[in-house]
């Protein structure tokens, strides 16, 4: 899969958890606004964060549109959840904003991680093309390094 289409389906697993987050603990809690039950704060932004850390580490660019797309579509999800009117559409836009700009934090660590990895392997993958050179090089065999003797076979053989 080409950077472009995991995009894609990262794309989608964002609005989904975003989603899912407000409408699963609303329906968990019985409550209509999810928020204000204990489970948005105990499950609900975990999952949320998590995934952001998800996305980061997945993710090939841009890493701040992972939390903004995840808590705006939480934020959509409270207007349609809520039944009510717009008039604390406001408050709401700055509280998910907060969360969304606290969700950089996991997202940039995801990003770090799939650096780390990415540095790792590709030292890895140097290291094995060395010495593969050095294996195909004419005249070199595997065995004691030059000017050193091989060791005796030990005595309790």
């Amino acid at each position: 899969m080409n950077a472009a289409s995991r995009d894609r389906v990262l794309f989608a697993l964002a609005l989904l958890v975003g989603a899912g987050t407000w409408f699963g603990v609303a329906w968990a809690s019985g409550r209509r606004e999810a928020w204000d039950a204990p489970l948005f704060t105990s499950v609900g932004l975990p999952v949320a964060y998590g995934a952001c850390l998800g996305f980061g580490f997945f993710g090939s660019r841009q890493a701040w549109r992972w939390p903004a797309l995840v808590f705006g579509a939480l934020s959509a999800s409270a207007v349609l959840g809520s039944g009510g009117g717009l008039t604390l559409w406001p408050l709401t836009l700055l509280l998910l904003g907060l969360m969304a700009g606290a969700g950089l934090i996991p997202t940039f660590v995801g990003v770090g991680l799939r650096r780390l990895f990415d540095a790792r392997r590709a030292r890895r993958a140097a290291a094995d093309a060395r010495l593969q050179e050095f294996m195909a090089a004419p005249g070199t065999t595997p065995g004691p390094a030059p000017g050193r003797p091989e060791t005796p076979p030990s005595p309790r053989a």
